[in-house]
Formats: C-alpha cells, structure tokens, sequence
C-alpha cells in the first residue's frame, strides 16, 4: 500500500506539471493573430500590419514574403511590384519558447498602376509660346487619360495647346487602367515668347564685280533673364561663307558679282537652348534694274527696285545729280521710276527700303551709277577783242568728252544776234564751220566787226 501512494501521488506532481506548463503556453500563444490596415490596391500601397492576442514584452518576427523584419506588434510596409504576397508572424513571448508562426497565404494582393508616359514634342523649353505645343501619351494597358494645363482638361492621345502666357507652367497628365488604378506625372514647361530676329544690312555695289556689304543682326526686346549665346551667319556665294559671333557686331562680306542673287541666313542662339532663325531669300541681287547705266544725257530711262520680293517696302531713292526722277503719284509704295540726267558725268545712287517686320532698314549705296556720257561742249577764247580784221582767233577746247571715244568737233562762226542752231529763230548766219578741229584757229578776212562762235 506505501509503494501505490508513492507512485500515484509522483504520477499527480507530473501530471500538474503537464498542466501547468500548458496552461502558461495557451494564455501566451493560444489568440495570437494579425491584421492588416489594407489587403487590396495598387501599387505602390502601404500597408500597416498590426499583432493581437499577446502578451506584454512579447517580440515579433515578421516574414512579408521576402522581407524578414524584427520589432514591434505593428509594422509599416511599402509594396511596389504587383501581385499575391503571404505574411508570415511569429511571437516570442519574454519568457518560454517562440509560440507557433501565424501564417495567412495569399493575405496582401497588389494591383499594377500604370506609369503615364507623356512625350513633348518641343522638351520642356518652349522657345515660341504663341506657337501650338504638341503633347502625347505613349502609356500603355490603359482604359483613361486626363491632361491638365493651365486648368483645361483633355482626354485625348494627342493635345495641341497654346500656352497663354509666358513662364513656368506645370503639365500634369494621369493614366487609368482597368483595375482602376491610376497614375499620374507632372512636367514643368518653360514657355519662352519668341524673339523677333532680323538682318539690318549697308551695302557698297562698287561694280558689278564687286559688292561689299556689312551685316548687323537685329532682335526684338531680349527679357534680362534671356541671354544670347551666338550669332550664326551663313553667306552662300560670299567671302566669308559663313561666321560667328557672341555679340551683335558687324559682319563684312565680299560678293564678286551683282548679277547673281544670294540667299543670307542668321540664327540666333540663346543660353537656354532655344534658336531663332530668319532666311531672307536673294538678300544680295541686282538691287536696280539696270544697275549700273551708261547712257546719254537726255534720255530718260525706267529704274526699278526688286519688284519679284513682295516682303520689301518703304523704298526710298536718291539719285545725286539727276535732273528727274518720277514716281507714279498713286503709287502709296513706289518701287520704280523714270529717271534723267542732263548733264555729263559719274553720278552716285543710294537707295534704302525695309522688310515687313522689324523694319530694319538695308541701305544701298552705289558710288558710281550712272555714268552720263558726254561731250558737254565748252570753249574759251583770249582773242575775243581783235584790232584788225586779219587778227587770229585762238579758240580753247574746253569740252567734257567724260571718258568717250571718238568725238567729233563741230565750230561754228556765226555773226552777231540769234544763237547757234537749233536754237531759236532767228538764227544767226553762217560764216564759216569747222569740223574736227580740236584747237582752231580762224582769221576773219571778211572784216565782219561782230562775230560769234559756237
């Protein structure tokens, strides 16, 4: 009998260890769980995963399917790939053994969220602002799309939009999918207002061989916060063909011919990258039609600026020496003219007109236009008083060939009244004419005591 209660109250101690110890694992491990802030949306999603059912000092071990983090109850993830994710939670009581994972498969789902992709057809520097910048969407998988600029919405793939204003404006495009997911990006374009580029230009047509002109680029007003990096000139046809320059200084160049016509182009670099451009066709061409005259005195004859480039107005002409020059009175614009020189002699010309626009005003200057050819007859004599009839006359040529060939010299000796022919009637009789003398010399053996000579 001693023996049976010895071995049944050590089966009693055993058996209130059994229960005592799993009545401490139950209390600490027995409601263990955990839920999450959000299960389902798009990426990227933060979740905040917190622990129930422990005891204090307890310390957590968390498995987010990929990532393994020790600390706290409550946790805060960020996912950023879509799909299925299983959350893993293990709790180690201060004191005992780590009580059994809690494992819930298939817990978080994450859905894709597209990623907008918006093309800008000009960068974000909009070098013209009063000019329609194009915008796309390349975004793919996607059932919506909502454009914002300047507080107009759009809808479509492709948005033409012209700023209102210059400045920085925030372009904000947002995609939609089918989950319902949404994405979206915001640009900021610097939208610039164009600047007005001309060419201002004095030109020297010295022959028709030799044109020497000296350009000067022209802008429209430059906002301080805009600088010019380089002036850009190209010269088909011309010596220099082309040249660079950081300041608005002028560019000489040397033509060999003003028969042909020659385009000129400059663009204007600035420091944010935009450019402007101007190409104005047959810049340097015939100027005048003709352009270089040689005629007679008294003919009259059409002068005409260049009446095939409609961009050119405000034409002045000035013509040194020319005895007319008619315009047509009804002409608001005159472009030509009918031009004459009385007298002999080499006579410069300018004229100046301006291209519709900036106006800047191109000048042309020729040293030597028109050359009207003589002769200009002109004499003098010493001996116009005489002492007896059978005096010599000594007559001096004076005249004015201006550079011609083969002049023939016609004196007349006529009497007194009247004057030479064709001059008006009456004429003065014929005394004696000598032809192709250049210095004669004339006796007076018919006693005449008046005479005259032409």
């Amino acid at each position: 009998m001693k023996i049976k209660g010895i071995i049944f109250h050590l089966w009693f101690i055993i058996l209130a260890g059994f229960i005592s110890v799993g009545t401490l694992s139950f209390g600490q491990c027995g409601n263990l769980d955990f839920t999450a802030s959000i299960r389902k949306g798009c990426v990227p999603l933060v979740v905040k995963f917190k622990a129930s059912g422990f005891q204090p000092g307890t310390r957590f071990q968390w498995n987010l399917q990929g990532s393994n983090l020790t600390g706290n109850d409550t946790i805060t993830w960020v996912y950023t790939k879509p799909g299925t994710y299983k959350i893993q939670m293990i709790a180690t009581p201060s004191s005992g053994p780590p009580c059994p994972a809690v494992v819930k498969d298939t817990f978080i789902s994450l859905l894709p969220t597209p990623t907008p992709n918006m093309i800008l057809s000009q960068g974000l520097n909009v070098c013209n602002g009063s000019n329609p910048v194009l915008f796309g969407d390349s975004t793919t998988n996607i059932v919506s799309r909502q454009w914002v600029m300047e507080g107009h919405t759009f809808s479509s793939k492709l948005v033409s939009y012209v700023f209102s204003s210059s400045g920085a404006k925030p372009v904000t495009l947002t995609v939609a999918n089918k989950f319902g997911c949404t994405g979206s990006v915001t640009q900021t374009i610097m939208v610039n207002d164009s600047i007005p580029v001309d060419i201002c230009a004095d030109i020297n047509v010295n022959n028709k061989t030799n044109v020497v002109a000296s350009f000067t680029p022209f802008t429209g007003s430059i906002p301080p916060a805009r600088k010019v990096a380089s002036y850009n000139w190209t010269f088909p046809g011309g010596t220099p063909g082309s040249a660079t320059t950081s300041t608005a200084s002028v560019v000489k160049v040397t033509y060999v011919d003003n028969v042909n016509s020659y385009d000129v182009k400059l663009v204007v670099n600035m420091t944010d990258g935009c450019s402007y451009t101007i190409l104005r066709k047959k810049f340097i061409s015939p100027f005048l039609n003709p352009s270089i005259t040689t005629i007679c005195p008294r003919v009259s004859f059409l002068v005409s600026g260049d009446l095939s480039d409609s961009g050119r107005h405000n034409y002045s002409f000035f013509f040194t020496g020319a005895s007319t020059f008619m315009t047509n009175a009804k002409d608001p614009d005159p472009k030509e003219g009918i031009l004459t020189y009385t007298d002999p002699g080499s006579y410069p010309a300018k004229i100046s007109y301006k291209y519709k626009g900036l106006g800047c005003p191109i000048t042309i200057n020729y040293p030597r236009f028109a050359t009207i050819l003589g002769p200009k007859a002109n004499f003098v004599s010493k001996d116009n008083q005489l002492c007896k009839p059978t005096d010599t006359v000594h007559l001096q040529n004076l005249s004015d060939t201006t550079n011609a060939s083969n002049v023939t010299y016609t004196w007349y000796v006529l009497d007194s009244g009247g004057g030479p022919p064709p001059g008006p009637p009456p004429y003065a009789k014929l005394i004696k004419k000598i032809r192709d003398q250049h210095q004669p010399r004339y006796f007076f053996y018919s006693g005449q005591s008046r005479s005259k000579f032409a």
